[in-house]
This record gives structure tokens, sequence and C-alpha cells, in this order.
């Protein structure tokens, strides 16, 4: 982030989930529906937030 703000940069998250990079606790959990959209929702809220103001743009979930 630092190397792109001093280059006047913009900056592209990559992807919020990727299935073939998902925690082994999602892959072999026992959630609901609802559980895992939970998950998920806190994940990507976390992330984007943290990131606030920093990234341009996301890829796709």
């Amino acid at each position: 982030m630092d190397i792109a703000k001093e280059n006047g940069q913009l900056v592209r998250g990559h992807t919020l989930v990727w299935h073939s990079r998902l925690p082994a606790r999602l892959n072999n959990g026992d959630f609901t529906a609802d559980e895992l959209r939970e998950i998920l929702h806190k994940h990507i809220t976390d992330e984007v937030t943290h990131f606030k103001g920093k990234i341009w743009q996301w890829d796709v979930v």
C-alpha cells in the first residue's frame, strides 16, 4: 500500500473469497447455510472496512 501511495498508483483488492483458499475449518465445518453466510459476511465486511479508503476497487468474490 505504501509503495502504491508513494508512486501515485491505485490499488485493486484481489478476491475476498476464493474456493481453493478457504480455511480448513470452513471446508470441514458443519455449518448451516445461515451460519456460513454470516461467517463470510463478517470476513468480507472486516476486510473491506480494514482497507477502506485505500483500495480503489475489488475483484469479484
